[in-house]
């Protein structure tokens, strides 16, 4: 397996977790924030969905017109972008499906735009500097491990919240 095809599987299994996480959980729970943890699900799934805009779209500096018809790019930055507050805006936000919709297209258009890539892409200066990542590579890994982050996050949320493990 090519390290391309590695990093790409990795990137799949944070996504289908997150889905895993997010699917089943009653849209009630969704705007939830429990009083001893300051982030709720919809928040946690909003910032994953900007943060692979951002991160494979833009700093990679792949093609993202088609989603940029899609969906509302600007305002879901404005609400889930690093240094929002998850409970702001709660009754403007995008719902559940809004969301899982929006997540799922980013994902599939990172997908697409991987696909294209070589392995000394890997290597390459990012298009959009990013503070934590130099190149393809470095980006690749954070967007993974930074998804598995919040996948734990959300987890947290879903044992609070409904009282269970997972």
């Amino acid at each position: 397996m090519s390290e391309i095809e590695l990093l790409k599987k990795q990137l799949k299994m944070a996504q289908d977790c997150t889905l895993s996480l997010v699917l089943d959980l009653d849209d009630k729970f969704w705007k939830l924030t429990p009083s001893n943890v300051n982030t709720n699900v919809n928040w946690q799934a909003g910032h994953l969905t900007v943060s692979l805009y951002h991160n494979i779209l833009v700093c990679m500096g792949g093609s993202r017109e088609a989603i940029d018809n899609l969906i509302p790019v600007h305002e879901l930055f404005s609400f889930y972008k690093v240094g929002t507050n998850p409970s702001d805006s709660l009754p403007v936000k995008p719902d559940k499906e809004e969301l899982v919709k929006a997540l799922r297209l980013v994902y599939r258009q990172a997908e697409v735009n991987l696909e294209a890539l070589q392995e000394s892409d890997l290597e390459k200066t990012l298009a959009v500097s990013h503070p934590d990542a130099k190149t393809g590579r470095d980006v690749l890994l954070w967007c993974i491990h930074h998804q598995m982050w919040h996948n734990g996050v959300i987890a947290m949320l879903n044992r609070i919240l409904l009282g269970k493990r997972l």
